[in-house]
Formats: structure tokens, sequence, C-alpha cells
């Protein structure tokens, strides 16, 4: 049965991700976030870990612990006006944590699916983005978006 690792599993897509894989059964879920779990329930198909991922040693333990297959990202310090006057928060979070996690990741062989933000681009655009587009991200939370991808 394939392990699932959902990073930022408080979170609003995190969460609705963790339900959903948890429901079907397919595979075993992990949930991870800084605090613990926010909508525990009894009984539930997933197991909840509480890990802070700007610790490196912390995260190579979660993955030697879980042993994930497959690794989903949707952790991030993601309050625009926030990430600018906390850049040093912002970077450690949305750049640094995203590296080890995909260090992590190779390393043990896991699948990473990261999610990311349409602030990387300007809005600018009359049509809507693909993967192609040059990002243009226009304050510091799209930049450590961007450079978290």
């Amino acid at each position: 049965m394939k392990k699932i690792l959902v990073i930022g599993a408080n979170g609003f897509v995190g969460r609705r991700i963790l339900d959903n894989l948890s429901e079907n059964g397919a595979c075993e879920v992990f949930g991870c976030s800084l605090h613990p779990d926010i909508l525990p329930k009894n009984g539930g198909n997933y197991h909840f870990i509480t890990t802070d991922i700007r610790d490196e040693a912390a995260v190579k333990q979660l993955f030697k612990d879980v042993q994930p297959d497959v690794v989903i990202n949707c952790s991030a310090l993601s309050v625009p006006d926030y990430c600018e006057q906390h850049r040093e928060e912002a970077y450690a979070i949305n750049v640094s944590a995203v590296e080890n996690l995909a260090y992590c990741c190779e390393h043990q062989g896991s699948r990473l699916i990261h999610l990311s933000t349409d602030f990387v681009f300007d809005g600018r655009s009359d049509r809507l983005y693909t993967e192609e587009d040059l990002p243009a991200p226009l304050n510091y939370y799209g930049v450590t978006k961007y450079q978290g991808e």
C-alpha cells in the first residue's frame, strides 16, 4: 500500500487533500503540520505528525519514520503582508524548507508534488496562465513561492 504524506495538512487545501485521500482507503495517509491536528476525526483513516518543516533534522526523521512514496507539499507562509514584514521567516518556510523536502524526497525515492500560487505571476495576463508563462511576482510572498518552485 502506498504511503502518502501531506505536509501543511492543517491548511485549507492540505486538509481537503488529507480528508479526501484518507476516505478512499486506497493508501496509507499521513498528515503533517507545525501544530497538532486541528480537526481530529475519531477513528480517522490517517496518521497525524506534528513537525516544523524548518527543522532539517526533524524532517529527515519524519521521512525515516514514514518512508513516504508520495509527498504533497501544501505548506506555505501565505499571507503576503506578513511575508513582507517577516522575510526571513517567509524564506525559511517557502524556500529553504521546500529545498530540504526535495532533498529528502530524492534521497527516499519519493515523488514530490509541490503546490505553489498564482502570486508568482503579476496578474496582467488577459488569459489563464500556463506552466510555460514566465513568473513575475509582485510581492515577497510571490518571490519566495517562485524560489521554492
